[in-house]
């Protein structure tokens, strides 16, 4: 999306690398965040978070839209501040979390795309971001290694292991919140992390597999 000018966002050919613009002319609607667009999962669109404000956002929905710009739907969601959202490739969940803001806690809730009926709702007691999901019944977590530890509210820490104060921790939880694994990230500057198939690593890679 641009800074200035017209919102909207830009396609890319793969193969000839050509761009076309696609504006969004309602962009600004009910979304005063304008948080980053991703892809649905059969790639024909691209979902946006809404949002009330600024200093203190407060999520709407998600915004569905195609890719002539076209909005084809809106699901309901609230809460607040939305960093991290993801569907599981077969677009029958969709695993929404905020922003931590401080708060020792990572809250996920899994809603129906299309209805945004609530499916699911937990909290892991670290505050984290979503990464995505692992198989339809658990997902990836990332927890932040300066988060402490710290239990919030009634929920019990996991336990995760010697050495979590040295780098985040990426955690496979189930649709309870359960921890079903747990692993050091190998690097403190990992910026971005994607979920692919393990099919093929080789042995050194075990650390990091699940």
């Amino acid at each position: 999306m641009p800074r200035t000018g017209t919102p909207g966002f830009v396609l890319v050919d793969p193969e000839t690398l050509t761009t076309t613009f696609v504006p969004l002319p309602d962009l600004a609607a009910q979304n005063d965040k304008a948080t980053g667009l991703i892809w649905t999962p059969d790639s024909n669109g691209l979902a946006l978070t809404l949002s009330t404000s600024v200093d203190e956002p407060t999520v709407t929905g998600i915004r569905i839209y195609d890719l002539a710009g076209r909005v084809v739907r809106t699901v309901p969601a609230s809460g607040g501040p939305l960093d991290d959202v993801s569907f599981f490739p077969d677009g029958g969940q969709l695993a929404l979390a905020p922003n931590s803001g401080g708060v020792r806690q990572t809250s996920v809730t899994v809603v129906d795309p299309v209805s945004g009926a609530l499916q699911h709702s937990f909290r892991v007691p670290l505050a984290g971001g979503l990464i995505g999901w692992t198989d339809d019944q658990h997902l990836l977590i990332r927890v932040y290694h300066d988060a402490g530890g710290i239990p919030a509210s009634d929920l019990p820490a996991p336990v995760l292991g010697p050495g979590d104060d040295e780098y985040d921790r990426l955690l496979v939880v189930d649709l309870t919140g359960r921890v079903t694994h747990s692993m050091h990230l190998p690097a403190e500057d990992a910026e971005h992390l994607f979920i692919g198939s393990s099919a093929g690593l080789p042995s050194s890679a075990a650390k990091i597999t699940f």
